[in-house]
């Protein structure tokens, strides 16, 4: 059982291994083959392919129980472009939040990290998600959505951050 074959000196060595053990047989285990994200991808916008994240045109990130430094199909591509981000350029740089239940690479690179309980970042998500629309009485925001205002209603941000034992303030 192996991971997924790249190169091409392990395939040869997994020739002699079966070559020196008659009988057995590979079996290739890809735990991340990028299907659901494909599916994803096609069901949302039409089209079959895998999403790119664009490190350099981003000054936030957000991240709820990801890893996307430490895991994933394009990790050291990531690390190296968020690296770049991370340098400061006309009086900016990337700013990484992250709420995670267990540390990650990630996490331990963030700017502010939340430890958060497991199951709880949806949550955390619909709270940010009702501030970014700003449902807490600011007449700025025109949600024309009458589903999307009662869906995160349920989700006040001060009832939040007292439910998953945030600091006051946190999610805004």
């Amino acid at each position: 059982l192996t991971g997924p074959v790249h190169g091409p000196g392990r395939p040869k060595l997994i020739e002699d291994f079966l070559a020196a053990f008659p009988g057995t047989r590979h079996v290739a285990f890809d735990g991340w083959s990028g299907e659901s994200a494909l599916t994803a991808q096609e069901k949302c916008y039409g089209n079959r392919v895998l999403p790119r994240c664009r490190w350099d045109r981003t000054e936030y990130i957000l991240l709820l129980n990801a890893d996307p430094l430490g895991s994933g199909r394009s990790q050291t591509e990531w690390q190296v472009a968020y690296g770049r981000q991370r340098k400061v350029r006309n009086g900016k740089f990337l700013k990484l939040v992250s709420f995670e239940p267990c540390l990650t690479l990630t996490g331990s690179n963030a700017d502010e990290r939340y430890r958060i309980r497991a199951g709880e970042a949806a949550q955390i998500g619909l709270a940010i998600a009702r501030e970014l629309l700003n449902l807490d009485g600011s007449d700025t925001a025109e949600i024309r959505r009458t589903d999307v205002k009662v869906a995160l209603a349920k989700f006040p941000t001060s009832d939040i951050e007292t439910a998953c034992e945030l600091p006051k303030g946190t999610i805004k």
